[in-house]
């Protein structure tokens, strides 16, 4: 007596197919993997760690106020990344040019007619522990006005400073 073994016609394509799709998932998760390594995850950037003084005076001979940058130490400021705002703190006009909010952010690379580093270094591109950057600001901006002062890194959007002035 001899069993006869029926195959059902339909289950014949089934391994060959599930094994096809199987074979395809795993060849794009190993792409995806050899991707990430050829072209690299790149470590996280983040905003450069500065110490910053600040030091703003009002010269009342020539009734002009300046803002002075000094650099403490920790990671040098790539000035062409960075952006300034100033605001007065009792009203939030902008410091530099007075005009009502929002404030304006103002570039402080080397491209700046306004922002100088001191002593001036014509084509200075970073701010390392040691120097200085300097500029005008708005003539109502008078001994006992508190400023707030802010630098952003602009490819990380991080604020790097955050501070209270009082003009001296």
């Amino acid at each position: 007596m001899t069993k006869e073994i029926r195959k059902n016609k339909h289950e014949d394509a089934v391994s060959p197919v599930i094994g096809v799709i199987l074979m395809v998932v795993i060849t794009v998760i190993i792409a995806a993997i050899l991707a990430v390594f050829a072209f690299g995850i790149g470590a996280p950037t983040k905003a450069p760690a500065t110490n910053l003084k600040y030091t703003a005076v009002f010269d009342s001979v020539a009734t002009t106020s300046t803002l002075t940058i000094s650099h403490q130490g920790g990671d040098a400021l790539i000035l062409k990344d960075e952006k300034m705002t100033v605001t007065f703190a009792k009203n939030g006009n902008d410091a530099i040019t007075a005009a009502v909010p929002p404030a304006v952010p103002v570039a402080l690379d080397a491209t700046s007619t306004v922002w100088q580093t001191i002593p001036a270094v014509p084509g200075l591109d970073t701010l390392a522990a040691g120097q200085s950057i300097g500029g005008p600001l708005d003539l109502t901006a008078i001994t006992g006005e508190i400023l707030n002062v802010q630098i952003v890194d602009v490819p990380t959007g991080q604020i790097i400073s955050n501070t209270k002035v009082v003009v001296q």
